[in-house]
């Protein structure tokens, strides 16, 4: 820390005033703690960038120092944290409670997850417990976990019964009697560090971010390139948003380290007038849908009804519609361009266009992205997107120019990029990640399951997903170790069938017998191992 910082730890220990009787339980949880300093090192790891806010918030509602230790026992201080019960974020807030306190959550935001914005509707809500149980700090903490009701209900019951009504006394869940014994555990920790042999890496006492306003949509990775950092910590920061730009419109709220904030608006003031721009023209087609534009262009319907006046989710072939547009996007048709849009014929050869003899212009179709454009022209997709100045995660307009950069080589021949077995396996296999996809959208739409992909992919469940990144699917299919990556075992499943198997890998039911030896009275059970031959043609 710099000279004169001072520690957040040091200035929560001297606000520390609660006294607690000795329990066995919460001697168990000190003990556990102490065993585990890396389990510390993380914490104090995570909590860095929110502690000194969240210490002087709970300052300024006048309330127990120890509460700011509570994201410790509710979610690890983990801002993406989900519950199996459906809680989220730093101070686990269930949907319905959430919006009590004011907490938005929609398919673009999610309050819950916003380490301001939650921070300041747990306090609340604390401050609302403090009163109803006569600033009793525990038993407060136990309703925050089980409800200020079942609380309630439980006191009623002890004194109908005679009994004290402390937190000690009650008869709760086993969740919340350990959720309290392990909130007055990381109390006495960090009232007593010396005392039980702990070592906490130091958190300076100086917030470490400041809000930023803005008045419209921008992505998120084009808000780190203003503000110099990556696009890792914005959306460390800023968390409580859940795609890869704001919603449309506005206003919004980014967080942003201090010195970057002012780099962040000194920058953006200084931005070309026609970089501003946020709206595009789009011409509707047969077949198009409100539904379908909108996730095109990375906006909401409402935000498309809202802007052209819709009353009803009916669109006309041979209308336009105003398209808001996030911020940071580059080179698409605006509103107000005279340009003709460009339309592409199928068969025709006009995505690529000479530009030199190392360079091609590629125009932007419907379903284009990075990753797709990439691989098209056979080169890595950061650099495409470095050559264009756009991030990874930016969403393409059709009609738009990239530059496509190849030292000398040419475009893969078409032949080469039509769908081959190999590739329909790999598809059934695997999932390329697209602007916008969540792991519960991708698991919904795949047949599978968060906790399956996850397990497969080795990633946490709030993991950043990233467009061309790609997610293993199919956990029955791998490999052949002796026989390289054009051939792998599949393990047949309960089921299964040699037909459905073959449409899975794009194959005949007549290679896969030829492949095993199977003859058309052999039967599959679940269990066996098939063999599957990636680069046979399907009709071998």
């Amino acid at each position: 820390m710099a000279a004169g910082e001072g520690d957040a730890w040091e200035r929560i220990r001297n606000g520390m005033n609660l006294q607690y009787p000795e329990k066995k339980q919460v001697k168990r949880a000190i003990d556990w703690y102490r065993k585990n300093p890396a389990y510390l090192d993380r914490l104090a790891q995570r909590a860095r960038p929110y502690l000194a806010h969240i210490v002087r918030e709970v300052e300024k509602h006048e309330l127990p120092m120890e509460f700011a230790l509570l994201p410790v026992v509710e979610s690890a201080f983990r801002e993406r944290a989900y519950s199996s019960a459906g809680a989220a974020g730093l101070w686990q807030f269930m949907p319905s409670t959430g919006k009590r306190y004011g907490l938005k959550q929609n398919w673009w935001y999610d309050g819950r997850r916003d380490v301001v914005e939650s921070t300041r509707a747990a306090l609340d809500y604390l401050t609302s417990l403090m009163q109803e149980f006569n600033d009793d700090p525990l038993l407060a903490i136990a309703a925050y976990n089980w409800g200020e009701g079942n609380v309630r209900r439980a006191i009623s019951r002890n004194r109908a019964r005679g009994k004290p009504t402390d937190v000690w006394s009650l008869r709760l869940p086993r969740e919340t009697r350990t959720h309290v014994y392990r909130f007055v555990a990381i109390s006495r920790i960090i009232e007593e560090p010396d005392r039980y042999g702990v070592v906490l890496q130091p958190i300076p006492d100086q917030v470490y971010f400041r809000p930023v306003a803005l008045d419209g949509q921008v992505e998120l990775a084009f808000a780190a390139k203003l503000a110099g950092i990556s696009t890792r910590e914005i959306r460390r920061l800023n968390p409580g948003f859940k795609r890869s730009a704001t919603a449309p419109g506005g206003p919004h709220r980014l967080q942003l380290p201090t010195d970057a904030a002012q780099r962040f608006t000194a920058t953006l003031a200084r931005l070309p007038t026609d970089r501003d721009r946020r709206w595009i023209r789009h011409a509707v087609v047969p077949g198009d849908t409100l539904g379908a534009i909108a996730t095109r262009y990375g906006t909401s319907v409402k935000a498309l009804k809202d802007t052209n006046g819709l009353a009803s989710d009916r669109i006309f072939a041979g209308t336009h519609l105003t398209i808001p547009v996030a911020l940071g996007l580059r080179g698409v048709a605006l509103a107000d361009s005279s340009a003709p849009e460009h339309r592409s014929v199928p068969g025709t050869d006009d995505t690529f266009e000479p530009e030199g003899p190392a360079t091609t212009i590629h125009h932007v179709r419907n379903g284009d992205n990075l990753w797709l454009i990439a691989r098209r022209h056979a080169v890595d997709i950061e650099q495409l997107a470095a050559w264009n100045d756009l991030s990874v995660e930016s969403i393409l307009m059709p009609g738009q120019q990239l530059t496509v950069h190849h030292g000398g080589s040419r475009p893969l021949p078409a032949a080469l990029l039509r769908t081959s077995p190999q590739e329909n396996a790999r598809a059934n296999a695997v999932h390329v990640v697209q602007y916008g996809d969540t792991l519960s959208e991708i698991a919904v739409r795949r047949g599978t399951t968060v906790l399956a992909l996850t397990e497969l992919n080795r990633i946490e469940e709030d993991a950043i997903l990233l467009p061309g990144q790609e997610l293993r699917l199919n956990p029955a299919a791998y490999a052949d170790p002796d026989s390289g990556p054009q051939r792998i075992r599949y393990r047949v499943k309960h089921g299964d069938s040699l037909w459905a198997i073959s449409r899975q890998f794009g194959v005949s039911v007549a290679s896969l017998r030829r492949w095993n030896q199977l003859s058309v009275n052999d039967l599959l059970f679940p269990g066996r191992e098939l063999f599957v031959h990636l680069s046979d043609s399907p009709t071998s």
